[in-house]
């Protein structure tokens, strides 16, 4: 599956697993693409998925105004 990966200023595509939303996300940190979830946490930086269905978006919460 493509993922469009949008975080921390960087737009990147890869391939990635067809699975549940947590194993993409353990999948982006383990290749290093994303910090390990703690961080993501403490840095308050939540991540929205959006599905498609030639894949997925995974990237900030829009901000609007």
């Amino acid at each position: 599956m493509k993922i469009h990966l949008r975080y921390n200023g960087k737009s990147t595509t890869i391939e990635g697993p067809n699975g549940t939303d947590q194993e993409v996300i353990r999948h982006l940190e383990q290749r290093g693409y994303l910090p390990p979830r703690t961080s993501l946490i403490r840095d308050a930086s939540p991540l929205m998925i959006d599905r498609h269905p030639d894949g997925m978006v995974v990237r900030p919460p829009a901000v609007f105004g």
